[in-house]
């Protein structure tokens, strides 16, 4: 949701399944929450200080955030030019922290162009450096030895397919590698060998579900190396020690 209300410009709430069910069986939808203008204007400024580098540093900028504000939408300034994946990181962390549906960054979403000046003016500013995306790492992961490395949480995109197949293609994994992705998704990777590429490396690729719904202590799981802050906050929930890392990180150590 998140995604679509901030990089799409759609105007969505949080909705439960009874109430999915009665729009699309009416083709009406309760005129509430973030379907208001009022209700999507910013109420703090986050001045990014940090460089971010890597789909990792937006995922704990997210993470960070979220954990700032709760569910108040925040306005980004210091962010140039990210990729759809870094902000599909940044969006499913802010979730997950706290509550966040919506953000704004100056100069990249689409209604942060059409913010009113006024809009921003008294508010609260929040900077956040580069150490504190390493504490935030540092304070969610783990030393672990032999861990499951789980990549898509949110679903991995097809250019996140077609990188990993590229990182893996020609090597093989001694630990394993699991990628999650929707059924789409697959079915394009498939036809242009991203899954074959990961598979004959060893590793897996699902569809149409995630590994923070599986039962995986009870599948024996202990360990996990993640990307993804989100993934590390709900494994970490259900005891599983996790290691932080970049997409290629993780492949170096798995292969």
């Amino acid at each position: 949701m998140a995604f679509s209300n901030s990089v799409l410009g759609a105007r969505t709430n949080r909705e439960s399944g009874p109430t999915s069910l009665a729009s699309a069986v009416t083709g009406r939808a309760a005129l509430y929450g973030y379907r208001l203008e009022e209700n999507r204007l910013p109420a703090k400024v986050i001045e990014v200080e940090a460089e971010m580098r890597t789909r990792l540093d937006y995922s704990a900028l997210g993470y960070l955030t979220g954990r700032l504000l709760g569910t108040t939408v925040p306005y980004f300034r210091g962010i140039e030019n990210p990729d759809l994946e870094s902000l599909k990181a940044l969006g499913a962390a802010c979730a997950t922290s706290g509550g966040i549906a919506l953000y704004h960054i100056e100069g990249v979403t689409p209604e942060a162009a059409r913010m009113p000046p006024e809009a921003l003016k008294g508010l609260e500013t929040i900077g956040i450096e580069e150490a504190a995306l390493s504490e935030a790492a540092s304070a969610l992961g783990r030393d672990v030895g032999d861990p499951v490395t789980c990549l898509g949480c949110p679903h991995c995109s097809l250019e996140e397919l077609r990188e990993l197949a590229g990182l893996l293609r020609g090597r093989a994994l001694r630990r394993r590698l699991w990628a999650f992705t929707s059924r789409g998704v697959h079915g394009e990777a498939a036809e242009r060998g991203y899954v074959d590429a990961i598979e004959e490396a060893g590793g897996r690729v699902f569809r149409d579900t995630c590994m923070v719904v599986a039962p995986l202590r009870e599948m024996g799981w202990r360990e996990a190396a993640t990307n993804s802050f989100k993934c590390a906050q709900y494994l970490s929930d259900m005891r599983i020690a996790v290691r932080l890392g970049t997409a290629a990180e993780l492949v170096e150590a798995a292969a």
